[in-house]
């Protein structure tokens, strides 16, 4: 779970982990939205 301390300001590009909220998509937890896990599994494939 989450804590406060893991939002995080979306304009800062470089972040690898976090959460930072969008008016379009809402809540976005960065460690996830890498795209890193469809790379692999592709290269796997």
């Amino acid at each position: 779970m989450s804590k406060r301390n893991d939002i995080v300001d979306g304009r800062l590009s470089d972040l690898k982990y976090g959460l930072i909220y969008t008016e379009v998509l809402g809540w976005i937890d960065l460690g996830h939205a890498q795209g890193t896990d469809i790379r692999t599994l592709l290269h796997n494939i």
